[in-house]
């Protein structure tokens, strides 16, 4: 049975992976705060208080780490915490698998947020967000940017895959993210203040991004860094638009009455192209993956 441990196991990424791992016979020791899944071993990974010995992670095929801090911008970190947990632990982890000869898989994330703030209608490869200096918005993004970097320049001799993702979503994600804040506001008749939506995205289903990682443990798979994208691009407000007409309701008064900090990112898209030489591809459509957040 293959032994695998998930670092950040409470984390949306991580829920889905749970199951996705479940089903391939994975033997899950599952890393986190406070155990809430009574099906699998547990350890505690309360960052910054309780940490692991690194030397535990050794006897796991697998080693997932899906933890990280400042996603949310209504949620408060220290810049120290956000640059720890998001980079250096990571780091940390990595230089010392590769110190011990690990032979396993040790898979890390990125974010297409790290590329900055552009208008180029441009899909930025693996080393050209790894290499990107457009300006960033916050210290969550500068954090992620970091490792990236670190995974793309990498000296070590251990299996690292780093996963680039795009804007991810899914039934059961965090309610302050997009599609379930407006959904859970339509249906409550809430007064919605979006911005213009103008901003050019990939949203790529939780699902599919599970399968990327099914694949690359079970195949003979480079190492090295990997972007995940749709196969289509959106602007935002379409996006919108499309959740509004669910509810037979129109969007144009809700947009351009509020301001976040991803709007000088107007334009963020990655190139997967190698990931698709590996052999996957997305299969859920933006309106598949919606219509799932309906189904009780």
């Amino acid at each position: 049975m293959i032994k695998t441990a998930i670092i950040g196991s409470s984390s949306f990424l991580a829920k889905y992976l749970i199951l996705f791992l479940e089903k391939e016979n994975h033997n899950l020791t599952l890393f986190a705060r406070q155990k809430t899944n009574f099906s699998h071993d547990f350890g505690t990974f309360s960052y910054p208080d309780t940490i692991p010995d690194l030397s535990v992670f050794l006897e796991f095929d697998l080693i997932i780490f899906a933890a990280a801090e400042g996603v949310q911008s209504s949620k408060k970190y220290s810049n120290e915490e956000v640059y720890n947990l998001n980079a250096f632990l990571p780091i940390t982890i990595a230089n010392f698998l590769d110190a011990n000869n690990y032979q396993g898989k040790f898979i890390t994330f990125g974010s297409y947020f790290e590329i900055g703030a552009q208008k180029d209608f441009k899909k930025f490869s693996e080393t050209e967000v790894a290499l990107s200096n457009h300006e960033v918005p916050n210290h969550y993004c500068l954090s992620k940017r970091l490792l990236t970097r670190f995974a793309n320049d990498s000296l070590l001799k251990i299996n690292h895959y780093h996963i680039i993702l795009p804007s991810i979503y899914g039934k059961n994600e965090n309610q302050n993210r997009l599609i379930p804040y407006l959904i859970e506001s339509l249906e409550q008749n809430k007064d919605l203040e979006l911005t213009a939506g103008t901003q050019v995205r990939q949203f790529l289903h939780i699902k599919d991004v599970c399968t990327f990682i099914i694949l690359l443990f079970k195949q003979n798979i480079d190492k090295g860094v990997y972007n995940l994208a749709s196969n289509d691009h959106n602007v935002v407000k379409d996006v919108v638009e499309l959740i509004f007409k669910y509810f037979g309701k129109d969007h144009n008064n809700a947009l351009g009455k509020a301001h976040r900090q991803d709007e000088s990112m107007q334009i963020i898209l990655l190139n997967d192209e190698k990931a698709k030489r590996t052999g996957w591809s997305p299969n859920v459509s933006l309106e598949e993956g919606i219509l799932d957040y309906f189904k009780k």
